[in-house]
């Protein structure tokens, strides 16, 4: 059995004082003070603060040939489904990977990416203009899916 100061896990780490798995408490017998209500409080906000990070992830790290590559979320211009492997086109070429698109959909922030068809996911940040049913972006033309034309659509703020 854990006792003592074993069994705390220190504020600093999560935000709240916890006492695990042991009858008696970490500094002393509890007293008035040690109230079960304010405790389960201060575990769930601490549950929260550690499952909710507050910062955006800012790049993803992809398994490409034999290494895994890091790659900046910012420098993505749009993903393409090749078969098995996604091209993930960038401001300095093209990575190719082996993943799936719904994958890559669940890795990347829905606040910067979307996709607009079954081959294609942009970054709405590199978009130049919308044309006849199609995204530009640079000197590309990627058509957008009739399956996602409303999302995109509610996304630009154009509905």
């Amino acid at each position: 059995m854990i006792k003592g100061r074993r069994a705390a896990i220190t504020a600093s780490l999560i935000g709240a004082l916890l006492v695990v798995g042991a009858p008696t408490f970490a500094f002393g017998e509890p007293d008035a003070t040690h109230d079960s209500k304010a405790n389960s409080v201060a575990v769930q906000k601490a549950k929260e603060r550690a499952v909710s990070p507050s910062r955006k992830p800012d790049h993803l790290f992809i398994k490409t040939e034999y290494r895994v590559q890091r790659v900046d979320l910012a420098t993505i211009s749009y993903i393409e489904a090749l078969r098995d492997y996604v091209a993930i086109h960038t401001e300095t070429g093209k990575i190719l990977s082996l993943e799936s698109m719904k994958h890559m959909e669940e890795l990347l922030p829905e606040d910067d990416f979307i996709r607009i068809h079954k081959s294609y996911i942009i970054n709405l940040r590199k978009i130049d203009f919308l044309e006849r049913g199609r995204v530009v972006i640079g000197k590309e033309y990627l058509p957008v899916g009739d399956t996602y034309k409303e999302r995109v659509r509610i996304k630009l703020g154009i509905a």
